[in-house]
């Protein structure tokens, strides 16, 4: 298989230097928003755990707000081609945020975490 970007080969669009530009501009920009995203869940998420919002939700309001994200998954996808860039940014913190709300109330009432509070006790450390 030739090498697009060595020597004079005729179906080249970009040299080297630009394509590699490209690319770099183009995962600088994903991770940017990848990050971002990841910072608005943790966010989010680490304020209604500490703030108690959200307590008293019940299963059905889990499958609600599980729906919710699921919802805007979809119209993150169907408006991808079709908004501007600014309100599908917007769209996307969204997304995280309501991640953020489900990861905070996933696994409150749970063995598993009931058994890493206990562990990080320190009457858990000691002998009975």
């Amino acid at each position: 298989m030739a090498n697009l970007f060595e020597g004079n080969y005729q179906g080249s669009l970009y040299s080297q230097e630009t394509a590699y530009s490209i690319y770099s501009g183009a995962m600088t920009r994903l991770y940017g928003w990848v990050a971002l995203g990841l910072a608005t869940t943790g966010a989010v998420g680490w304020i209604c755990a500490a703030a108690g919002f959200l307590e008293g939700l019940g299963f059905l309001g889990l499958i609600v707000l599980f729906v919710l994200w699921i919802g805007s998954l979809f119209v993150l996808r169907f408006a991808a081609s079709r908004v501007p860039p600014t309100v599908l940014g917007v769209l996307y913190l969204a997304f995280t945020a309501i991640g953020g709300v489900l990861t905070s109330l996933s696994g409150r009432n749970t063995p598993a975490r009931l058994s890493w509070r206990l562990s990080c006790s320190p009457a858990a450390s000691l002998p009975q």
